[in-house]
């Protein structure tokens, strides 16, 4: 959340075992007693106020592309707990979570608004699971290299299809006009769709 915050977006996403998480707060923030158990409190270490500069200069080489993403995030990770710029970035995520937290608690539009999009996001898996119609053989996808060949394939089908049907839609909309089609309508409508094809 911190690295996408950073580079100008929001994560919204599905949060498991919404029930046992924690809104992360600095000590003297003041609460409602009865918010207080799920209240864990941070300490802002040494270790992440020297981080900061080094977070902000990896979503910088993130942004300009200096680098596979996969690769900076990886080196960034778990891995290297206790570094300064790990401590930065899991600090500014906690907070963020946090946030995320409670406006998905509060905010009813907000929460209809992150499951609309997560079950966008399943839709195209839908699509996903209809063009791989077959199943690997033993012989195939045992290599890393014949994986990423395999996956690489699906992406760019389904990217494929997915542009047509962009296309396609965005005629309907120029040769109807726009105010046939509410921005709101038009939100709701992921290109999946594959029954046509």
């Amino acid at each position: 959340m911190a690295a996408a915050k950073l580079l100008g977006f929001d994560l919204a996403p599905r949060l498991a075992d919404i029930a046992s998480r924690k809104l992360h707060l600095p000590h003297g923030v003041l609460v409602p007693p009865s918010l207080e158990p799920m209240v864990e409190r941070i300490r802002i270490s040494r270790a992440a106020r020297q981080g900061w500069d080094g977070l902000l200069h990896l979503v910088l080489s993130l942004k300009a592309g200096d680098g596979s993403a996969a690769t900076i995030i990886e080196r960034h990770g778990s891995a290297a707990r206790g570094m300064p710029v790990y401590e930065a970035g899991t600090l500014l995520g906690k907070v963020l979570r946090s946030l995320f937290l409670l406006d998905y608690l509060v905010k009813p539009a907000f929460r209809r608004e992150v499951h609309r999009n997560l079950a966008q996001g399943e839709s195209m898996h839908q699509l996903q699971r209809a063009i791989f119609a077959g199943r690997i053989e033993a012989k195939h996808g045992r290599s890393l290299r014949e994986v990423a060949a395999i996956s690489g394939a699906l992406t760019l089908l389904t990217n494929i299809i997915m542009a047509w049907n962009t296309a396609a839609m965005q005629q309907v909309v120029t040769r109807d006009g726009a105010d046939s089609f509410p921005p709101t309508h038009l939100a709701r409508i992921a290109p999946v769709a594959f029954g046509h094809i």
